[in-house]
């Protein structure tokens, strides 16, 4: 009996706290960035960066995103502020485009507010605006 319940308080002590990752998740990154891709083209996304102003400084990594392909990625609150207030750029290679950049600004933007903030940004075009 009491190496039974020595055992289960050993099994707690050493998994008891990976119970909880996904809540861990959600209080330090408790918002999602979706990148959309609504262009026939493929887009290369080398980098997304906060601009100068930006109060919350970041760098996230990039992903090749086919056309009608979403990129999606946890974030920060800050972060969010900060993407939702036009100060990130896209930088890598949109369509035939091999320079490309673009600042979040000039992008299509949808904000859901709830338990899991979400910032959409659709990528309509490769074309500079």
């Amino acid at each position: 009996m009491v190496n039974n319940l020595l055992c289960i308080f050993l099994l707690i002590a050493l998994y008891g706290c990976n119970v909880d990752t996904h809540r861990e998740l959600d209080i330090q990154y408790p918002a999602k960035l979706v990148i959309k891709n609504q262009t026939q083209h493929l887009i290369a996304l080398d980098g997304i960066y906060s601009s100068k102003e930006a109060k919350s400084p970041f760098l996230l990594k990039g992903e090749k995103l086919s056309a009608a392909e979403n990129f999606e990625t946890r974030i920060s609150l800050p972060v969010f502020d900060d993407i939702n207030n036009g100060n990130m750029w896209l930088e890598g290679q949109c369509g035939s485009h091999s320079e490309w950049k673009k600042k979040a600004s000039k992008l299509s933007k949808n904000v859901i507010q709830s338990d899991l903030w979400v910032i959409v940004l659709t990528i309509n075009s490769c074309g500079a605006e």
